[in-house]
């Protein structure tokens, strides 16, 4: 949903949220940087946020425990999110 979590950054960093900050003209911008080039073709191309990606599946036995290790740690950062 981009256009609430846009709304609660701009709330979380006071200014003001606007409907035109949810698309934009496809291209690059004067203050992309040197390295643009080289990693916003898709951005380039792009004039919106795009739908999500389907989820992966899900992770093997090994990695599900690593995963599960983290969880204190990515809790305590979601603690944050928007």
């Amino acid at each position: 949903d981009p256009a609430r979590t846009l709304h609660a950054l701009c709330q979380s960093i006071d200014i003001p949220f606007e409907t035109a900050m949810l698309s934009w003209e496809p291209g690059p911008r004067a203050d992309d940087g040197v390295w643009a080039p080289a990693w916003y073709d898709r951005v380039y191309a792009s004039t919106g946020f795009a739908s999500p990606r389907p989820l992966p599946p899900p992770l093997a036995a090994p990695l599900e425990r690593l995963a599960e290790a983290g969880m204190p740690s990515f809790d305590r950062l979601r603690a944050h999110a928007l």
